[in-house]
């Protein structure tokens, strides 16, 4: 049972094995979830009583609702013959694994690129000679990278064929040379199947995009088929995340390859830390009450539920008469909740600066709550021991004409 959320996939694997009780047996695997319907895997044959073999498989779910799952090991028996599931090797017990991935695809904290073909591929090539089997993939590496090969299927001999060894391999780009995988031996009766599935690691890769083919070759001239049905082809690559351990398993938590979490908002979400990533700062045009011979610009950005905001006001002339407020980028709300006092002009959420450029003077001041959508600069001023806050118009605490600045940063919880 495994517990996932919405979308993830699983990696289920097998490790095992079968013993025959009679000759020319099938042992067919794969898996089934939810008591849905068996999805096979590999069919490996067996030529002789009390021969035993390997049962190995990795394989990739469809993606998954969010939710409980149960995922049961599935066997069948095909041919004459009949057989036991065994130990694995020299293993206390058979393992069958069930590893959960939330993200595929370009840019995942794991990256797992997958191919099948749509019908079943003859192989007449004669080995050393190799030939396509139509299972490809193409996928980006960051340089020096390694990437799993896993490919999962069952040859099927043709029509007159003999005992015969069955070559699978694999090409990348257009190397010239073809890593071949140890042959497996067939049996001789027409349509015996036999286990084509391996794994194994491609170390070094230069940066850049690389095409990995599936070449396959026979031994003889009868040849054989690769089977569509259960195979797969699946790169994985493994770019790290956050991997927070579980009472129920594993679960790797990925991230974007060029996600950066300077800055982020680590919060406690019940019994797990949510991370959140600030989203990048976005230029806007503001709007505000002064609205006579003023350029605006602006740039935001959201934290969590906190939005962070840099004005600035350019004067090209004097201003119209009305006290300064500017308003927050469109569709952006106060949470006045999140605000102990949310009072006009009192309640602090930044800080403002006015430049006098004729006079070479610098003003300072605060930001303060307005409204919902809005918020009001304030210059600082004096007040006999102490200094107070005062609005700021056309002529406070200046008059305001060609060249002069007003700038405000301040951040406010929104809905």
């Amino acid at each position: 049972d495994i517990n996932t959320l919405e979308n993830e996939r699983v990696q289920v694997s097998y490790h095992g094995s079968a013993s025959s009780t009679g000759a020319n047996a099938f042992v067919i695997t794969g898996y089934r979830i939810d008591s849905g319907t068996p999805v096979p895997i590999a069919a490996e044959h067996i030529f002789q009583t009390g021969i035993q073999t390997d049962i190995d498989f990795s394989i990739f779910t469809a993606e998954l609702t969010a939710g409980k799952h149960t995922i049961e090991l599935m066997v069948a028996k095909g041919g004459d013959g009949g057989w036991d599931l065994k130990q694995a090797g020299n293993s206390t017990q058979s393992t069958l694994r069930a590893i959960r991935f939330k993200s595929f695809g370009i840019g995942a904290g794991t990256i797992v690129i997958q191919d099948t073909i749509p019908g079943n591929k003859a192989i007449s090539a004669v080995y050393p000679a190799w030939e396509n089997t139509g299972f490809e993939v193409t996928i980006n590496t960051i340089g020096s990278e390694d990437v799993l090969l896993t490919f999962v299927g069952t040859m099927i001999l043709g029509t007159g064929g003999a005992p015969q060894p069955a070559y699978i391999g694999y090409q990348v780009d257009s190397d010239s040379t073809v890593r071949a995988i140890s042959p497996m031996i067939t049996a001789g009766a027409d349509g015996d199947r036999d286990n084509l599935s391996f794994s194994t690691v491609i170390s070094g890769l230069s940066a850049g995009l690389h095409t990995i083919k599936i070449k396959a070759a026979s031994a003889a001239g009868s040849g054989y088929s690769v089977m569509a049905t259960g195979s797969k082809l699946s790169a994985i690559q493994y770019r790290g995340g956050l991997i927070p351990i579980q009472d129920d398993g594993v679960e790797i938590v990925n991230k974007p390859s060029a996600l950066n979490f300077i800055n982020a908002l680590v919060e406690a979400d019940g019994t797990k830390a949510k991370i959140t990533v600030p989203a990048p700062w976005t230029s806007f045009t503001p709007t505000g009450s002064w609205n006579v011979n003023v350029t605006y610009t602006g740039m935001y950005r959201i934290v969590g539920d906190t939005l962070e905001c840099r004005v600035k006001i350019t004067l090209s002339g004097a201003p119209n008469a009305a006290t300064l407020t500017i308003n927050l980028p469109s569709g952006k709300t106060i949470d006045t909740t999140k605000l102990l006092t949310p009072s006009a002009g009192i309640t602090p959420l930044g800080n403002t600066s006015m430049h006098d450029t004729s006079g070479a003077t610098i003003w300072h001041g605060t930001v303060a709550y307005m409204s919902t959508t809005s918020v009001r600069p304030m210059s600082s001023a004096a007040n006999s021991t102490y200094v107070k806050a005062g609005t700021i118009n056309a002529t406070i605490p200046v008059a305001f004409g060609n060249g002069d600045k007003v700038e405000c940063i301040f951040s406010v919880p929104i809905t």
